[in-house]
């Protein structure tokens, strides 16, 4: 798990000092924007007033495409079928706003009333919004944005810069623990990322959450050692407030290192980390969701014409684990004309529904399909109706076969459960 090489430019200086090239057009601020953002704050406890004025909002909208390099990196290991759920989950994760939420809990725990006073105190201060104003507008796609952050970098390197503002943001940075804390960023996320993916992957060839946290956290020491990643983030720091003049940074510097400054950065950070790191506690479970109404969507069925001029009607169609193996299965439930006691119709039936069905499952690649048959609703209320139920498995020949001799249905006992299972989940 290499992914962390990426985070050179974008990942690392985009967490704690956001590069420019890391983040979608940030609207830039007014006065008259400001105020209603203060209004509708005000009537928030002090620690989501803080936190809502806080600096974590940028931090949160450079993460999705930071996140995106290290999913791009790990894209072929992704099998087919559960892309477009990886993709719908990572924008539930990450471009959203349940990040932000989750960070606020995080935020209100870690809240201190005596710093969290002077914090927010100084963020309403002038000074305070000229600096928010040279963040927010740093971060506009302009054409230019390249040219200008590779001129920033050019200075450092050249020494061009006065010693002033450089002594300035080399404080800064040490005050904010803005390489610290991109780091600390750069792993939550990244490990996220490696979660997302790992809970595609066959139960057999997956890692357990202790061997990705692990190998997550032999990246921090080859990090730490090499000076090109602390270049990176000073040169962002100083792309972010180079249109800020030299005594509103001095400012900006004076507040950052007094001890509310230093509580107020750290904080922040830690509830951001803290969100990160709870996400992959629910990804399993959310791409599993996501790939079945992935298949629904591109089945879009109701109904099924099948040659014999007969019509079914479906009941509903997921994928769902299959218990005690270590892939998915497609499970589709119809409604039939027949009756269950016709067992000769009923299975050749399954056997035009199967081949409508076919082409579809197989886009999948799933090799685990079961057709559970359902006889005509017994009544107006209570409409249980007894059901049937064919197991289909594909051989390594790229053959279904039903049941293992390729005739012989399966009972509700013998898939271990997992009709009963289904029937236990939502539609």
């Amino acid at each position: 798990m290499r992914w962390f090489a990426l985070f050179l430019a974008g990942v690392l200086a985009g967490c704690a000092a956001t590069l420019p090239l890391a983040v979608d057009d940030v609207e830039q601020p007014t006065p008259a924007s400001v105020e209603q953002s203060r209004s509708e704050v005000a009537s928030r406890n002090p620690a989501d007033e803080l936190f809502a004025m806080s600096f974590s909002a940028l931090r949160l909208r450079s993460l999705p495409n930071n996140g995106r390099d290290v999913l791009e990196e790990h894209w072929p290991s992704v099998p087919p079928y559960f892309r477009g759920a990886v993709r719908a989950v990572f924008r539930q994760t990450y471009d959203g706003g349940a990040l932000g939420m989750a960070a606020s809990v995080h935020f209100r725990e870690l809240y201190d009333e005596e710093h969290g006073s002077v914090a927010l105190e100084w963020l309403k201060t002038p000074i305070a919004f000229e600096v928010k104003f040279a963040e927010a507008t740093s971060h506009r796609r302009t054409g230019d944005r390249l040219e200008k952050f590779a001129e920033t970098v050019e200075n450092l390197e050249d020494g061009a810069l006065s010693d002033r503002r450089l002594e300035d943001i080399r404080r800064l940075s040490e005050a904010t623990r803005a390489f610290e804390s991109s780091v600390d960023l750069s792993l939550a996320l990244g490990y996220g990322v490696a979660s997302l993916v790992n809970v595609t992957l066959p139960k057999s060839q997956r890692r357990s959450d202790e061997e990705l946290r692990a190998l997550v956290e032999q990246e921090r020491d080859q990090v730490q050692a090499d000076a090109g990643y602390l270049a990176a983030v000073l040169a962002s720091l100083l792309y972010r407030y180079r249109d800020l003049g030299d005594e509103d940074l001095d400012a900006y510097v004076e507040f950052a290192e007094s001890e509310s400054g230093r509580w107020y950065h750290r904080a922040i950070n830690k509830a951001l980390v803290a969100a990160l790191l709870d996400q992959p506690l629910r990804f399993e479970e959310a791409v599993v969701a996501q790939a079945g109404q992935a298949t629904a969507r591109d089945m879009n069925l109701k109904t099924l014409a099948l040659p014999s001029g007969r019509t079914v009607y479906v009941l509903g169609f997921r994928s769902m684990p299959y218990p005690g193996a270590e892939e998915l299965l497609f499970n589709l439930r119809y409604r039939t004309s027949l009756a269950l006691e016709e067992e000769n119709a009923v299975r050749e039936e399954a056997g035009e529904v199967w081949e409508a069905l076919r082409h579809h499952v197989e886009n999948t690649e799933l090799k685990v399909a079961v057709l559970e048959v359902a006889e005509p609703m017994p009544g107006i209320v209570f409409t249980k109706a007894a059901t049937r139920v064919f197991l289909l498995r594909r051989d390594e020949e790229g053959d279904w076969l039903f049941s293992e001799d390729g005739s012989e249905d399966i009972s509700l006992e013998k898939l271990h459960g997992t009709m009963e299972a289904l029937r236990r989940l939502p539609p």
